[in-house]
């Protein structure tokens, strides 16, 4: 197939190794010049602008850093081609651009491009989503079919919300743990083997945190810009999420290159009380982060429906990625706690939070929003 690449950055670069050996035709356009030259020398077919690499495509490729560099290089494209969207953007404006195409941002950082193991999320018509997907499966090894045009950016943006929201709620409660005597690796343990297992308790704290490598290789920068994109879909729907928005907040406080695992390292950092100071059992710690990950997942699940993805093939998404959790695994049937059990362990929790004088801003308004 004729393609064109608009964007070779870090994410653009490893795409284009990819499709060209899938035996793509391709020719690729970056605005900066090093990165012009840096796929010039690595063999590609460079074009000198982005509509000149769209001649004779049959698709083109977007991998854009934002909304706002995607509509200024649409707006050069002729018409014709359909339009693949990888970047993470906002669904409003991806439907204001009027063109014939799909939004499929992916997941998976640039270790997954290199690979070809990317995870991409597709808003559109069934018949473009259809003809994206062998372009798409030349870098992502699962391709979804989110909804219409959108949809992609929405699931995408909200699965990494409920990432956030399941790695702060934990970081929170493997942090204060230690003042009532619990290792962070016994409290990862019991929400592992309990209603608190999240991919993030999975993979994240083994690999990333415990370790202290902090080297998922998504930077916390990248996951602000997607918990914001959640929080303004949510606004534009008029859908409340208190939960999230909060988050939102919490990862403003995370140096935007460093990687978002690293949030762990800024609330462990909120404390300044003796460990083993009080008595809490480890129930009420993978309660509270259970609790407070079905919040999360009421509020987005809100958010998708209000955005037109059905809710069935949201949790599928969501279920097969990061944001997974307890709670979006059993969130038709519920996990059977009631709403003064979660205000229980929830309390407990925020008691042996202020014994370390360390604060649990998510926990503490999880346990308000059961009350």
């Amino acid at each position: 197939m004729r393609l064109a690449l608009i964007g070779t950055g870090r994410m653009g670069a490893p795409i284009a190794a990819r499709l060209r050996g899938a035996g793509h035709d391709l020719t690729v356009y970056d605005r900066a010049p090093s990165t012009r030259q840096r796929m010039a020398d690595a063999g590609f077919e460079v074009a000198d602008g982005a509509a000149a690499a769209t001649t004779g495509a049959d698709a083109v490729l977007l991998s854009l850093p934002d909304a706002a560099a995607v509509s200024a290089v649409v707006r050069e494209l002729p018409p014709g081609p359909l339009l693949i969207d990888l970047t993470s953007s906002l669904p409003s404006l991806t439907r204001q651009l009027g063109r014939r195409m799909v939004d499929a941002p992916v997941s998976g950082g640039v270790a997954g491009a290199e690979a070809g193991t990317l995870t991409a999320m597709a808003g559109g018509e069934p018949a473009d989503v259809d003809a994206a997907r062998p372009v798409l499966e030349a870098f992502a090894c699962r391709v979804f079919h989110a909804g219409p045009l959108g949809a992609g950016h929405a699931a995408k943006a909200l699965n990494n919300a409920l990432s956030a929201v399941a790695l702060s709620a934990t970081s929170e409660a493997v942090a204060v743990g230690r003042y009532a005597g619990h290792r962070p690796e016994g409290v990862v343990k019991r929400l592992n083997a309990g209603l608190g297992r999240t991919q993030n308790s999975e993979v994240k704290f083994p690999r990333d945190i415990l370790t202290g490598s902090y080297a998922s290789g998504f930077s916390a920068g990248l996951m602000l810009k997607d918990v914001g994109i959640a929080t303004t879909i949510a606004a534009e729907r008029v859908v409340p999420v208190p939960l999230v928005a909060l988050v939102h907040e919490l990862w403003a406080l995370v140096p935007r290159e460093a990687d978002f695992t690293g949030v762990f390292e800024v609330i462990g950092g909120w404390g300044a009380g003796a460990f083993a100071s009080v008595r809490c059992d480890l129930d009420h710690f993978d309660l509270a982060v259970a609790a407070t990950c079905m919040l999360a997942a009421r509020e987005m699940v809100a958010v998708a429906e209000a955005e037109g993805v059905e809710r069935g093939r949201f949790l599928e998404i969501v279920n097969a990625g990061s944001g997974r959790s307890e709670a979006t695994l059993n969130f038709e049937t519920g996990l059977g706690f009631a709403p003064r059990q979660a205000v229980r362990a929830l309390d407990a929790v925020r008691d042996v939070a202020a014994a370390g004088n360390h604060a649990v801003p998510i926990l503490a308004l999880a346990a308000e929003l059961w009350r």
